[in-house]
């Protein structure tokens, strides 16, 4: 695996194992996507919430959520992560980023939407930029051509170092005019 932390500020606190996106969006290929990889920041003062009773622990119930989707498992994979965000707070923007991919992989746009516009505001540049990258996705699947260049444009100007940045100039490029 490749460490990107020398990528990230120093002041965050960022999880290297946090989950990596597809490296596409249309079908279900799971390869990992090093370099633009999500990385996880704890929200400023946030703490772990106590879980109920019957959930395991954070690591674990993320992790069974990656498994699922990894899997092709993709209800299995949304239900973990939905689990997940209900009970604890710590990696909640990298295990939101996993919910959204799952969502999408689904087909479950509009879901998938909800996620990534909430990750819009995360404190991490990259899952910033990945959320405008997948947003213009899911409105290319969905036949709103201009609505996905938008996107892409602005993932473009705004993070043009990024792995989301190299993959919207791809997908810019194969866009008609």
């Amino acid at each position: 695996r490749v460490a990107t932390a020398n990528r990230i500020p120093q002041n965050r606190n960022i999880s290297i194992e946090s989950v990596p996106p597809p490296d596409s969006v249309g079908g279900v290929d799971t390869e990992v996507d090093e370099v633009g990889s999500p990385k996880s920041s704890m929200r400023a003062g946030a703490t772990a919430t106590q879980p109920s009773a019957d959930l395991p622990d954070p690591k674990t119930l993320k992790q069974r959520g990656i498994d699922a989707y990894h899997a092709h498992d993709f209800d299995a994979a949304v239900t973990a992560f939905r689990d997940y965000l209900s009970a604890y707070t710590e990696e909640e923007d990298a295990v939101r980023a996993w919910l959204g991919y799952a969502l999408m992989q689904d087909r479950r746009y509009g879901e998938a939407s909800k996620e990534f516009t909430t990750l819009l505001n995360s404190a991490n540049p990259e899952l910033r930029a990945d959320a405008h990258y997948y947003l213009g996705s899911i409105y290319d699947k969905q036949g709103n051509f201009e609505a996905a260049k938008v996107r892409w444009e602005q993932v473009v100007e705004n993070y043009p170092n990024t792995k989301a940045a190299e993959k919207a100039r791809k997908s810019l490029s194969q866009t008609s005019p």
